[in-house]
């Protein structure tokens, strides 16, 4: 195993430069601070990456105690690609922050809120231990819970009151379940709870429950229904940058955390022998049909509620909720056939996701500052005086219908495969039904807003910041597409990373003697 510090230097760029934003809160070039840490963020990110690619996976252990006993740091080419993900979304959102935050004089605190979301993030990605998970997840949630609130609005305030007390009932459950797994196994090191499980001692009654409690958690915060609910006025009522981090990347944190415990941790684990169903089969046989009953009415009903919105904000909050539903079938295949394919499937369909939902929101935001609105009813020929907005609506958008070349059309394409090679025609025409109700709702939402009679506004209210930010992410999304055999070599490695359960404990805890 290779032990280096440079799986935490992400870490603590992130973190640094929220300690400084908080310092600096009332300097004059905090803007430019705020910049200069995230591609000192990018920077690191991709010296990570570039380590793991020629060395494997990485591990670090904190204050020098040895796993499973101090707290470990893991990099794998999962975590290097989640890592990859994260910098590249949150490097244009802060730029777009930069103009976005500018113009409305509020400047003190969001990068400290903005860069301790990031930093939540980059320990979840990175972590190995179920605890400082949980902390993780914290740190993401107390951050949005500022950046949804922080235009002040009576609407943004009950909504992030709501938002908190639900968050608190599921972080409360999930604190819970992790007690409860230290319980039963004597670790929190998810490399060693993996050897553990394997162990015939271990009273898997208990375990059966715990990680069920478990994944409706992180369900509640990836959105899957039944637990969407919380999503849309979320998404609706935050300024569009804070829309876009929670919408693109944070609720990934909830993804991540399935495919890393459920594929990687929990696999090693079995139903006992004289449980009422499925006695003696794998724990995850259980938890696959949980997830995909949830993605498959997830697919359905964010798509049927997206249908007939009439503002940009609410469509694509609905919308981001059915995307998420075509992430986790490709994982709840997994889950049980072991498939890497499937996993594969669902990372190149996150980043597509991760990349093209907040571009959207971005612009929604954009479209609101030169018209005043947001309602497609009262929205039209934008395309005659921005073309660049134009382009970038039309191309975020039709890459989450799965137009080729865009790297939206190859996760889909990858999905459908999935559900094609095992054969499940259940799923098949699920996923038809979200591929067409994605292609409606967003072709009548282009033609509104980008064609018919004109609406009077004026340009001079966007920044070039904010455009040039929104611009980064469609380059992204065509050049992924365009050149998209390299990120299908990382998403398979980060798939065999997360699927072989023997080499993540061997790389954690070392070689058995």
């Amino acid at each position: 195993r290779q032990m280096t510090q440079t799986v935490i230097i992400p870490f603590l760029a992130a973190l640094v430069t929220a300690v400084l934003s908080i310092i600096g809160r009332k300097w004059k070039y905090r803007d430019q601070l705020s910049l200069a840490g995230n591609i000192l963020y990018l920077a690191a990110v991709l010296l990570l990456n570039s380590k793991i690619l020629t060395e494997g996976a990485l591990t670090y252990q904190a204050g020098g105690w040895p796993a499973p006993y101090g707290i470990t740091f893991i990099a794998d080419p999962l975590a290097g690609l989640m890592l990859l993900m994260t910098a590249a979304v949150s490097l244009a959102v802060n730029l777009y922050s930069w103009g976005y935050i500018e113009e409305r004089g509020k400047q003190a605190g969001y990068y400290a809120f903005f860069y301790f979301m990031v930093t939540g993030m980059t320990g979840a990605f990175t972590t190995g231990d179920l605890f400082n998970l949980f902390v993780m997840f914290e740190i993401v949630l107390m951050s949005s819970y500022a950046m949804v609130a922080y235009t002040g609005t009576k609407k943004s305030l009950f909504t992030t009151l709501k938002y908190v007390i639900l968050n608190i009932i599921g972080s409360s459950l999930m604190l819970i379940a992790i007690g409860g797994l230290y319980s039963v196994t004597g670790t929190l090191n998810m490399a060693r709870m993996a050897e553990l499980l394997t162990q015939a001692e271990v009273n898997m009654f208990p375990v059966l429950g715990l990680t069920s409690i478990l994944f409706c958690v992180f369900a509640l915060k990836s959105g899957l229904v039944p637990f969407h609910f919380w999503a849309p006025p979320v998404y609706t009522n935050s300024p569009p940058p804070a829309a876009a981090m929670m919408a693109g990347l944070s609720k990934k944190v909830g993804i991540y955390a399935v495919i890393r415990l459920y594929l990687t941790v929990f696999s090693t684990a079995r139903i006992p022998e004289k449980a009422p169903f499925m006695s003696g089969r794998p724990v995850n046989d259980f938890i696959a049909v949980l997830m995909m009953t949830m993605a498959v009415l997830t697919v359905l009903l964010g798509g049927l509620s997206a249908l007939n919105r009439d503002r940009i904000s609410k469509l694509l909050s609905y919308s981001s909720v059915g995307q998420v539903g075509f992430i986790f079938i490709p994982i709840a295949i997994a889950t049980t056939s072991g498939s890497q394919a499937a996993v594969s499937a669902a990372l190149v369909y996150m980043v597509g996701h991760a990349l093209a939902k907040p571009s959207l929101f971005m612009i929604s935001g954009l479209i609101k500052e030169i018209t005043g609105t947001t309602d497609i009813r009262r929205l039209g020929g934008i395309s005659e005086s921005s073309f660049l907005i134009s382009a970038a609506f039309f191309i975020s958008a039709f890459s989450l219908v799965g137009v080729p070349p865009l790297i939206g059309f190859f996760g889909k394409l990858l999905v459908f495969r999935t559900a094609i090679v095992y054969e499940n025609l259940l799923v098949i025409l699920v996923l038809l039904f979200g591929a067409v109700t994605t292609l409606f709702y967003m072709v009548k939402a282009w033609l509104r807003i980008f064609y018919g009679e004109p609406v009077e506004f004026t340009l001079s209210q966007v920044t070039r910041k904010e455009v040039f930010a929104v611009m980064i992410l469609v380059v992204l999304i065509v050049v992924s597409g365009i050149y998209f055999e390299p990120l299908y070599q990382m998403a398979e490695k980060a798939a065999e990373a997360a699927l072989n359960t023997e080499a993540y404990v061997e790389t954690v805890l070392g070689e058995k003697k």
